[in-house]
C-alpha cells in the first residue's frame, strides 16, 4: 500500500491469522484501524502491525521451550502430597465431601 501502511489483506498474511479473526480483532479494537482522506477502506499502520506480529512470536517461542515427558514416580508422589495439602486447606465441610484413596505400600514403594 504505501510506507506506513498495510491493506488489511497484507495484515493479515504477516499476523497469520484468518479474515475473520483479523476483522473481529479490530472490531474490538486489538487492531488499529485508520481511513485516510478520501479512502472508503481502512488501512493498517505497519508499525502497530509489525509490533502485534512481533509480540505474537515472542509469546509462540516461549512455548516452543516447553519441554513434555512422563512423569516418574517421584513426580506422582509430590503430585499426590501437593493434592492432600490442597485438600487439608479446605473447610472441613469440603474436605468431607471429597474422599481420596491412597494405596499405602505403594506409598511406602515411591518414598
Amino acid at each position: 500500500m504505501s510506507d506506513h501502511f498495510y491493506t488489511a489483506s497484507e495484515a493479515q498474511d504477516i499476523l497469520g491469522i484468518s479474515k475473520g479473526m483479523f476483522f473481529r480483532k479490530v472490531q474490538e479494537g486489538l487492531i488499529p484501524k485508520i481511513i485516510l482522506p478520501g479512502m472508503k477502506q481502512g488501512v493498517y499502520p505497519k508499525r502497530d502491525i509489525d509490533a502485534i506480529a512481533k509480540s505474537m512470536n515472542m509469546l509462540f517461542e516461549q512455548y516452543d521451550k516447553i519441554v513434555f515427558s512422563k512423569s516418574t514416580p517421584a513426580d506422582q508422589l509430590e503430585e499426590m502430597n501437593i493434592e492432600v495439602r490442597f485438600h487439608l486447606s479446605l473447610p472441613q465441610g469440603r474436605w468431607s465431601c471429597r474422599r481420596v484413596y491412597f494405596d499405602v505400600p505403594l506409598l511406602r514403594k515411591l518414598s
